[in-house]
C-alpha cells in the first residue's frame, strides 16, 4: 500500500487516513451551499461581474518599450533600459501564468486574488469562493474542476493546523499541468537543456520554465510526495511516471521563482495623508503565490531601482528612481540593504543558489540606523535671489514691458546691474554650475537618507493607487 513520507512524530498519511477525511469533508458539501449558488448567481451575473473590481482598467498584460530582455553568461536571462526611465513609471504589468491564492479567512477570490465584496463558492464544493461568475466560470473550466473532484482544499485545510503553514506554493506545479495540454507540453520539452539559455528573440512558455529549472538544478529541491499521490493515487504508476517528473522540475521551478502576492491589510490607507518628505509604510499580508514569465526575469539588488506591487493577482513593475538608459532594471527579492545586514541579506540569497554582488553589497552599505541623514550646506545655494520685476522698478520701468522702448531699457538695467552681473559669473556659468552639482552629489549621494525616502514614497504611491481605485468601486 502506497503510503506518504513519515514525518517524525507524526502518523503516517495513508490511504486510510485519506479516505476519512474525504469522508468527513463530503458530509460538509450541503445542498444549502448549492441552493445558495444558484440563487446569487443570476444577481451576480446582471449586478457584479461588469463593475470596475473586477475589470481593472489597465492592460493585463503589458511591458514598456524603454526596456529589453537580454541574455549574459553570468547573468542569465536580465531586464536592461534602453531608454531613460523615469520615477514611478510603470515598466510591466503582467498576469500569472499560474497561481493559488489563500487567506486563513478567506477574504480573497480564488481565481483573481480579488477582495471578495460577494462571496460566490464553487457549486459542487465549500472549499472555494470567487467573487464573480466569470472567476467561477474560468476555474472550472481550468484546474479547479480537477481540484473539485478530489476536494483538494479542503483535504489540506481540514489536515493543517494553520493555513498559513500549508505549502500551496506546491500546488501551482500541478496548475502548471492541468491548466496546458500535458501532451503538447511534453512534444515542446527540449532534446538538450544548454539550447534553451541561448540568447533568443522569442522563446515558448516551456522553453522558459525548463531554463529557469536549469539555472537553478543545484540547489536540492526536495518535493515531497504527499501532493501527488493524494492526487493520483487511484491511477496505476506507469502512466503517472512522466508526470509526476513534470510536476516535480515545475516543483523547483516555482520554489525558484514564483512571487509571494500581496494584498494591503485590512485597508490601512484609509484617512492617510500621503506626504512630500515622508510615507508611512503599508502593512501587508500574503493572499497567494504566483508565477510570471517576464517578472521572473528581473534580478535580484539590495538596492533595487524598482519595485512590484500588486492589483488582485497581476504584478505591477514601476521603477523606484531614475534609470538611465544601458543600466539594469533591478527588484529585490525580499532582502534590503536599509532594512537587513549583509549577513542576513546573503542568507536570504541562499535559497536562490547566488551571492549577490549588488552596489551595496560590494560598498558595504549601512542600515537604515547609521545611513546618512546630512543636509545639503547652505554654500551650495549662496547666490542672491533676485526678481526681473523688482530690478526694473529699482530703475523707474514700469511693469509689464508694453513697448520696445521699454524693452530696451530694461536689457540695459540688467546687463548694468551688479546683480545681473552676480547672477551671470555664479549660476549661469557652466563651471560654477558643474562645481555646485558635484558639491551636491557629494552631500547626497547614496547611501542617504533621502534615497530612501524616496523610493518609499513611490512604492506607497503605487500601493495607494491601485489599492484606492479597487475600493472606489467597492
Amino acid at each position: 500500500m502506497r503510503q506518504f513520507h513519515t514525518i517524525p512524530g507524526k502518523r503516517p498519511f495513508t490511504l486510510e487516513l485519506q479516505s476519512q477525511v474525504r469522508t468527513v469533508l463530503n458530509v460538509t458539501v450541503v445542498p444549502v451551499l448549492r441552493l445558495k449558488a444558484l440563487i446569487l448567481k443570476a444577481w451576480i451575473q446582471d449586478k457584479y461581474a461588469g463593475t470596475k473590481a473586477n475589470q481593472c482598467e489597465m492592460p493585463p498584460n503589458y511591458l514598456s518599450s524603454k526596456v529589453q530582455f537580454i541574455h549574459d553568461v553570468r547573468k542569465g536571462r536580465f531586464c536592461l533600459a534602453n531608454q531613460s526611465i523615469e520615477a514611478g513609471e510603470v515598466i510591466l504589468v503582467e498576469e500569472p501564468i499560474a497561481s493559488i491564492v489563500y487567506h486563513p479567512e478567506d477574504l480573497y477570490c480564488h481565481s483573481c486574488a480579488g477582495l471578495l465584496l460577494l462571496a460566490l463558492p464553487c457549486p459542487a464544493c465549500p472549499d472555494v469562493l470567487f467573487c464573480s461568475l466569470k472567476c467561477l466560470e474560468t476555474s472550472l473550466a481550468s484546474h479547479h474542476k480537477r481540484e473539485c473532484k478530489i476536494r483538494l482544499f479542503g483535504v489540506l485545510k481540514k489536515l493543517a493546523k494553520n493555513v498559513d503553514k500549508v505549502s500551496f506554493g506546491k500546488i501551482i506545479a500541478l496548475r502548471l499541468i492541468t491548466q496546458k495540454n500535458f501532451l503538447q507540453l511534453e512534444q515542446l520539452q527540449p532534446t538538450d537543456v544548454d539550447e534553451t539559455l541561448l540568447p533568443e528573440p522569442e522563446f515558448s512558455d516551456y522553453d522558459f520554465l525548463w531554463s529557469l529549472y536549469a539555472l537553478k538544478g543545484s540547489i536540492d529541491h526536495t518535493v515531497v510526495d504527499s501532493l501527488l499521490n493524494l492526487v493520483f493515487n487511484d491511477l496505476p504508476d506507469d502512466p503517472l511516471t512522466p508526470l509526476k517528473e513534470v510536476v516535480r522540475r515545475y516543483s523547483k521551478i516555482v520554489e525558484a521563482n514564483s512571487f509571494a502576492i500581496e494584498a494591503p491589510s485590512l485597508n490601512p490607507l484609509q484617512g492617510e495623508r500621503l506626504s512630500s518628505f515622508w510615507t508611512i509604510p503599508i502593512e501587508k499580508w500574503q493572499t497567494g503565490s504566483a508565477l510570471y514569465l517576464k517578472a521572473s526575469l528581473f534580478n535580484h539588488s539590495c538596492d533595487p531601482s524598482a519595485a512590484f506591487v500588486f492589483f488582485n493577482n497581476r504584478i505591477i513593475i514601476a521603477a523606484t528612481r531614475k534609470i538611465e538608459p544601458g543600466e539594469e532594471v533591478s527588484i529585490s527579492y525580499g532582502p534590503l540593504f536599509y532594512y537587513h545586514d549583509k549577513e542576513h541579506r546573503q542568507l536570504g540569497m541562499n535559497s536562490y543558489d547566488f551571492k549577490c554582488d549588488c552596489e551595496a553589497c560590494l560598498g558595504d552599505w549601512p542600515d537604515w540606523t547609521s545611513i546618512s541623514t546630512g543636509l545639503v550646506p547652505k554654500s551650495v545655494f549662496s547666490s542672491s535671489k533676485w526678481k526681473p520685476k523688482d530690478l526694473l522698478m529699482e530703475t523707474g520701468i514700469r511693469w509689464p514691458l508694453k513697448n520696445p522702448e521699454q524693452f530696451i531699457l530694461a536689457v540695459q538695467a540688467v546687463q548694468e546691474s551688479e546683480q545681473a552681473a552676480k547672477i551671470s559669473s555664479d549660476l549661469v556659468s557652466y563651471r560654477s554650475a558643474m562645481k555646485k552639482r558635484g558639491q551636491l552629489l557629494q552631500v547626497v549621494k547614496p547611501p542617504h537618507f533621502c534615497h530612501l525616502k524616496t523610493r518609499l514614497g513611490v512604492t506607497t504611491g503605487l500601493w495607494y493607487q491601485y489599492w484606492s481605485e479597487y475600493q472606489a468601486t467597492g
